[in-house]
Parts: C-alpha cells; structure tokens; sequence
C-alpha cells in the first residue's frame, strides 16, 4: 500500500490522494513519469518527486529509522505489507501503576518469526536483551502501544530505541469505525484464547504478579500464558485489520 500512497507528503490530504488515483496516477513510479499532476504546480510537483524518490531508496535500504520519522505517524499502517515478515508484535504487563507513582514494567512479550519471547522483570528483562530482540524489527505492532506499552518502557529502558514504524491496531480499529478493546476485536475477527486464559484481563495480570511476589510459583506461569496471547494474537489482528484499512482509503488498485 505504501507505494500508493500520496497522503504521506506534507500538504497532501486523503481527498486529494484519491483525486489523484482517480486521475490514473496510481503509484509513486506513475506519479514521478507524470509531466504534470491535477491540482499540484509543476515546483510541488517536482519536490514530491525528490520526496518519493528518496522514499523508494529508503524502503529499498529498509531504513525503518528514516521512514519512522519522514512519514505521518497515523499512516504508518500502510508499510505492513512491505515489513510483515520483519515486523515485532510487542505488549507488556505492569505493576498496575504508572511510571510516575513507581509503577514498572514485569513482563515484555514479543512475537517475531513465529517466535514468541516473554522477557520477566527478575530474570532477563533487560535494556540489552531488549534491544537485542527490537534490533532486526522493521516494523512494531501494538495495540495502544503509542499512548501506553511504547511510553512506558521509554521511561524504564530510555537506552532502548523504539524508531521504526509503528502499527498501532487500537488507533488502526478506531479509525474504520471499530471500537472495544484488545479482546473484543479478538471476539469479532474469531480469535480465540485457550480456555485457561480465556476472560483475564489486565487486572487479573497485575493480581497474577502480587501472587507470584508472594510465592505461588504457578502464577507466574499463567501471567506469562495471558501475556503470550495478548501478543501473539496482535499479528492475527493485524492481518484483519490490514486490508479493511486498505479498503477505507477508496484505492481500488
């Protein structure tokens, strides 16, 4: 998608980008052949070319870093289909506090590669091991990761780096009309939850943790299982809610 996309450039709005697919411009290599462009003067013209030829080099190097910051935050969604395989679905649980009032982090989960790695506060939740799974992640897939998960380990591991793109599916669901949280989306895509976990919530992580701190050692265990599917299920989410995303913009390419 994001090679159709023209609503990443500054003054570039989402009517627009549709006038221009509408015009036959259906893609970044149509747009820079193009002499000239409906509604565009031929000096914007010529700078949106500069921009989407270095967008191209930039995709082509997988420079997440560039792309993070040279494309709108809320139009991050459309390099899923280029960096899915490279992509890290990541959710945490916490002590039930904010960073401010001593709240922190007690696991991080992350899926890539088929692989789910569940990082516990006490044994390996660590800034080098954090960064060590984040280190090949084209692109980051949360749900309310950009207003909670992404903030909150910023202020615990301010050495770890989060600058690749970002696919919010909170931000993603709310902007095709759908709303609830992380479980109901699950419910309404028919994503299912093994019975042992099925109906926890954040709360019951948080209780989980107190009583793993008191020694019930198989409560840890069982955090741990709520956590692997709050993460995992974030790349089947993902996979739903892509194409309605790509569908909402009108483009029929």
């Amino acid at each position: 998608m994001i090679r159709n996309s023209f609503c990443i450039l500054r003054g570039i709005g989402e009517k627009l980008e549709r006038r221009i697919w509408q015009s036959g411009i259906s893609n970044w290599d149509d747009f820079i052949r193009a002499d000239c462009i409906e509604h565009l003067s031929m000096d914007t013209k010529v700078r949106y070319d500069i921009e989407l030829l270095t967008l191209m080099e930039k995709i082509e190097q997988a420079n997440t870093r560039y792309l993070c910051h040279a494309i709108k935050r809320r139009e991050h969604w459309r390099l899923y289909d280029v960096f899915r395989e490279e992509a890290a679905c990541l959710d945490i649980e916490t002590s039930g506090l904010n960073h401010q009032s001593g709240g922190y982090v007690t696991v991080v989960g992350i899926y890539k590669n088929s692989e789910y790695h569940a990082l516990v506060r006490g044994f390996d939740l660590q800034p080098q091991r954090l960064r060590e799974l984040l280190r090949d992640c084209k692109c980051l897939i949360t749900f309310n990761g950009l207003c909670f998960d992404v903030p909150f380990l910023r202020r615990c591991f301010p050495e770890v780096s989060f600058d690749m793109p970002h696919f919010d599916l909170s931000v993603a669901a709310r902007r095709i009309g759908i709303q609830g949280g992380l479980k109901t989306l699950e419910k309404q895509f028919h994503i299912n939850r093994s019975h042992e976990i099925s109906g926890m919530t954040g709360y019951d992580a948080v209780r989980l943790w107190e009583q793993w701190r008191s020694g019930h050692e198989e409560s840890l265990n069982l955090l741990v299982e709520y956590n692997r599917a709050d993460t995992i299920n974030l790349m089947k989410l993902a996979d739903a809610l892509y194409p309605l995303l790509r569908r909402s913009t009108g483009f029929e390419g």
